[in-house]
């Protein structure tokens, strides 16, 4: 048990954590385009 074992685990937090955060941009450009085309 050391960083071998750690590292993936925070690999998976770090990865979902930019999934949420780019779907949230993603979200966010896409209503910002809706406003401006109506």
């Amino acid at each position: 048990m050391g960083i071998a074992a750690v590292t993936p685990m925070l690999l998976e937090v770090v990865c979902s954590l930019c999934r949420i955060i780019h779907i949230r941009l993603k979200l966010l450009f896409f209503f910002n385009m809706q406003l401006e085309v109506h």
